[in-house]
């Protein structure tokens, strides 16, 4: 049995037409997979759904979301609270904003520690300090005791590494991880998290519209268009057999948006 089996997932806003339709993929605990697609594929949906984040007003329409077994749609609110954040953790695409700029960094990995494994407050300051320092962000405790303005970019990206795996959950989805990061930076994140993950035994979701982020990270991946899954397989094998033009699709979709920031 998977670790995480999504099958036939819909999601939609309202009356509206659905925005994911038929998504389906398992992820085997210790694994990687990759959810690829351009903006407004419907990837961060989905693993918003199974987090039990969707945004105001969506929601899921059919289709099964289990973890471990588990059907996550029949767990209480407060269950799905405790399972996020302790077997299931989560890294945001934006280190600027993610953060709470009112507390101290290591007072937010310990709020994580002291509910999910009910750790006093000075056990909670000692392990934040110890996830920083897991992630490279030494010397711990004096990191701990800044706050997030005070931290470069490719630190708060460690920052919020730290906070997700501190609990050490059994699956970890990152959401376009390294997007506001430059390239050197972007890369040092990623072998971090390569490691990390070899080090852990976690099982990866990674998310993104970047092949050579997907690429550094897992060898299978899901490709989304328009909602739904247009292609499925080995990375390398979607990229040199394509079964459809999705993935040509994506990466001009992507150029051109980059190319109409200045990025």
């Amino acid at each position: 049995m998977a670790l995480l089996e999504v099958e036939h997932l819909e999601i939609g806003f309202g009356g509206a037409p659905s925005v994911v339709r038929d998504v389906s993929f398992a992820l085997e605990s210790g694994a990687s997979l990759g959810l690829l697609g351009a903006s407004g594929s419907g990837k961060s949906l989905t693993a918003l759904a199974v987090l039990g984040l969707l945004p105001r007003g969506a929601q899921v329409r059919g289709g099964t979301l289990r973890f471990d077994g588990r059907e996550l749609n029949a767990l209480s609110p407060e269950e799905r609270r405790l399972l996020r954040g302790g077997e299931l953790g989560l890294v945001f695409q934006e280190p600027f904003t993610a953060l709470n700029p009112l507390m101290r960094v290591g007072d937010q990995i310990a709020e994580s520690l002291a509910l999910h494994q009910g750790l006093g407050t000075e056990a909670a300051r000692r392990g934040a300090a110890a996830a920083l320092e897991q992630v490279g962000i030494l010397p711990g405790p004096e990191r701990a005791a800044m706050y997030p303005h005070q931290f470069s970019g490719g630190m708060r990206q460690r920052a919020l590494l730290a906070m997700a795996l501190a609990c050490k959950p059994r699956l970890l989805i990152a959401d376009e991880p390294t997007t506001a990061l430059d390239a050197t930076v972007q890369a040092q994140v990623l072998g971090l998290l390569k490691r990390l993950q070899s080090d852990l035994g976690f099982a990866l979701l990674i998310i993104s519209h970047d092949l050579a982020v997907i690429h550094a990270l897992a060898e299978d991946a899901v490709l989304l268009e328009a909602g739904e899954v247009a292609e499925r397989g080995r990375l390398t094998e979607m990229l040199l057999a394509p079964e459809s033009g999705a993935l040509e699709r994506m990466i001009r979709a992507c150029r051109a948006l980059h190319g109409a920031t200045g990025d």
